[in-house]
């Protein structure tokens, strides 16, 4: 694997997992009320 494809996985990994904390915590506060 190249440096720059191990790299575009890790910026995809980073944005979905980011996106996911996101969803997470909008869920946590809707049901915190």
């Amino acid at each position: 694997m190249t440096a720059t494809a191990r790299k575009t996985l890790l910026l995809i990994y980073h944005s979905w997992t980011g996106a996911t904390e996101q969803m997470i915590h909008a869920v946590a506060r809707g049901a915190a009320g």
